[in-house]
């Protein structure tokens, strides 16, 4: 279950616009950052009354509704031979609240005998958890759609929970895509 917020947005026209050359091409842009859609409806009101409801669904789509992302990413990096730790890197902190694309990993020398697996966390509670099979350079891409948000002010932190047994990996990057 998904909490449902809702936007409404008044559009005023002048008198005669449609039919006008003007009208033709009008588009009127919705700032919706972070969210994902699920439907929308449309009416319209004038001097003859009001319109009938136009509505659309969208979570029958890939990424179940519209996705509006903010771009960008945060990323962590552990430079060398990795071992297992505990807050592998400084601690990242959200100035907005955001919601999240994605989050993988890469390495560029691969684990040997055994995963890298890394617990993600915000704010010390795990968020999502990644692995890189031995003989790969890249993680489990886990779906923001099944993550929480990233909070303002939330402290995103990592930790290397197992590395490769006869060669640990080296050179790893976590990122959080928005």
């Amino acid at each position: 279950m998904y909490l449902l917020s809702r936007k409404v947005v008044v559009i005023p026209f002048a008198r005669d616009f449609f039919g006008s050359p003007a009208g033709g091409a009008w588009s009127f842009p919705i700032l919706l950052p972070d969210v994902r859609v699920a439907s929308a409806e449309l009416f319209v009101t004038n001097a003859l009354g009001v319109s009938e409801t136009e509505a659309i669904n969208v979570t029958q789509t890939v990424d179940s509704g519209l996705r509006t992302l903010a771009g960008g990413q945060y990323s962590i990096t552990v430079e060398g031979f990795l071992a297992i730790e505990t807050a592998v890197a400084p601690d990242l902190v959200v100035e907005l609240k955001h919601s999240v694309r994605d989050v993988y990993a890469t390495v560029r020398q691969a684990p040997q005998g055994a995963p890298i697996d890394i617990q993600v966390k915000q704010n010390g509670a795990a968020y999502c958890s990644l692995s890189i099979p031995a003989g790969q350079t890249v993680s489990n891409s886990v779906d923001g759609f099944t993550l929480a948000s990233l909070q303002v002010g939330a402290r995103i932190s990592a930790d290397i929970t197992s590395v490769g047994t006869t060669v640990p990996g080296a050179d790893l990057t976590i990122l959080i895509r928005l």
